[in-house]
């Protein structure tokens, strides 16, 4: 994609210094003379099939692709937004050195590079947009099925693993590992005998937020805490306590559920489901390019020029 842009870069280029000058040539017919040298001429047609080869199909589609895009998301302000974050971003990571570096890969300025962030966002927009559309109502209904819940709340203690040094070896980090894994055991058992797990929470648990408030965390759902510690909060019971320390990416987790909302109706969370799984099929290879092409044919694309239909095709269809 990249190499694209520069090529399209190039091309717009060259034809501005042609065509932007003071003298434009009336082109009828292809044959006129565009320009000539101790009489070498070069038509019209000449010029044009230089210029096809030359990455006509890029540009061509640079220019179809940004008509799509403006009848497809009329309000922008979202890339422009993104594209505004993510220049400052380059600029705060490469310093006095972000103007040479946006030059060296094609960009002959900052303006031009960040049109190309806005163009690459709106076009995978466009793209999860069509993707939206191939999503079928059993996928829906098994993704509703098995990965939407309502929100959950429970109390729970986290133990986590010290930090092992950069050269620690297997053993030592094994040895570790165990020491948090034996001290969550050891608070289970002291919750089975009798303590208050509020109070346990105050003393033992790693996460200091909740830990303060006796380890109550509230009306969480999946997009705010990691897979496999949803996946042991919604298996619970109300008032049931994990049996065994849950290892997640944190560390040990003691956790008990205190009650759970109900699921929510499959037509009000429909829309997000859609959205989820189009961005998932996104994830896939080459899906953004196979969606452009359905896209592009949903828009009847015509290319009239049989050398670029045909590298079109073997390149994109």
């Amino acid at each position: 994609m990249k190499n694209k842009k520069i090529v399209s870069v190039f091309l717009i280029g060259v034809l501005f210094l042609v065509a932007g000058c003071a003298k434009t040539p009336k082109l009828e017919n292809g044959k006129e003379v565009f320009a000539s040298i101790d009489g070498y001429k070069i038509t019209a047609d000449d010029l044009y099939a230089e210029l096809k080869s030359r990455g006509g199909l890029s540009v061509m589609l640079d220019m179809i692709d940004k008509k799509i895009i403006d009848k497809e998301i009329t309000d922008q302000t979202g890339a422009d937004s993104y594209a505004d974050g993510q220049v400052k971003m380059y600029k705060e990571y490469y310093g006095d050195q972000f103007e040479e570096t946006i030059k060296y890969y094609g960009y002959n300025d900052e303006a031009t590079f960040r049109e190309m962030i806005k163009s690459d966002y709106l076009k995978q927009k466009v793209a999860i947009k069509y993707l939206k559309t191939t999503v079928t109502d059993e996928e829906v209904k098994s993704y509703y099925d098995q990965k939407v819940f309502g929100d959950q709340t429970v109390k729970y203690i986290l133990v986590r693993p010290a930090e092992a040094d950069s050269d620690a070896t297997d053993e030592e980090k094994l040895k570790i590992e165990t020491e948090a894994l034996n001290e969550a055991k050891e608070i289970i058992k002291k919750i089975n005998n009798g303590e208050k797990f509020e109070d346990l929470a105050k003393e033992y648990s790693d996460d200091k937020l909740t830990g303060a408030n006796g380890g109550l965390m509230s009306d969480f759902n999946t997009d705010q805490v990691n897979e496999t510690f949803f996946n042991a909060a919604a298996a619970l019971k109300n008032g049931e306590m994990t049996k065994e320390p849950v290892k997640d990416e944190n560390g040990y987790n003691i956790i008990l559920k205190v009650s759970a909302k109900e699921k929510p109706a499959l037509k009000d969370v429909k829309d997000n489901i859609l959205e989820t799984l189009a961005e998932e099929k996104a994830n896939e290879e080459d899906a953004i390019t196979k969606a452009w092409v359905q896209v592009r044919k949903n828009y009847k694309l015509n290319i009239v020029d049989t050398d670029v239909k045909t590298l079109y095709q073997a390149n994109y269809e």
